[in-house]
This record gives C-alpha cells, structure tokens and sequence, in this order.
C-alpha cells in the first residue's frame, strides 16, 4: 500500500473501537500538518513550515483506514492514515492557504452521492 507506512509514526490509540487515529498534530520532514477539522472519513489539515510556521496551504483528504494485518512475521494494528502522493487529485486535494476554499472542498465530499 503505497504511502502507507510513512505516516505510521503518526497514530494514538483510540481504545473504543482499537483503530488507531491519526494525532492532530503531525511533523513529517520541514513541514507540521494541523487538524483543522475531521469526521470518521474526511479531514482537514493545515500544512505549515515548522521552523517558521508559515502556511503552506491546505490538504483536504478522505481518511486512509487499514484493518489489522499481518507483515512478515508482524502485526500491523488497524490504522488511519493520510493519503499518499499517488492520491491526491482523486481522494486527496490540496487547496491551498485560503481556509474557506479547503472547508468548501470538505463540505462537498462529505455530500452523500447523488
């Protein structure tokens, strides 16, 4: 699964249902990625430098969410995850700095289909 498992250092527990959440705060490389807003499937994250905490833009994303499974020998517990680089366009946007255009982009894919 691509774009898996480097975010796999970014999960909490979450003891209701054993799925491990992604945290609200994620550092990965130069940059620190902020919930700005989420539900069980979509979320809102604001991507920042870290050093300087400039905005970068937004990623909006439909939530990766993996079962428990078995790799080489070790368990991998069921997990979120936030989308690869092969994702975005499909499950994945960015949206750049202006919220209200990353919060337009989350209103629309939690629309029930037509």
């Amino acid at each position: 699964m691509p774009g898996c498992t480097r975010w796999l250092h970014h999960l909490t527990p979450n003891n209701t249902n054993k799925m491990k959440k992604l945290e609200t705060t994620i550092k990965r490389g130069v940059f620190e990625y902020t919930q700005v807003q989420r539900n069980e499937n979509n979320a809102i994250y604001a991507q920042r430098i870290a050093e300087s905490g400039t905005l970068v833009g937004h990623e909006v994303f439909r939530i990766n969410q993996y079962p428990e499974r078995e790799i080489m020998g070790n368990v991998i517990a069921a997990h979120e995850a936030m989308p690869g680089d092969n994702q975005f366009g499909v499950s994945a946007w960015s949206t750049g700095t202006d919220v209200n255009r990353a919060i337009a982009k989350y209103n629309l894919i939690n629309q029930p289909a037509a």
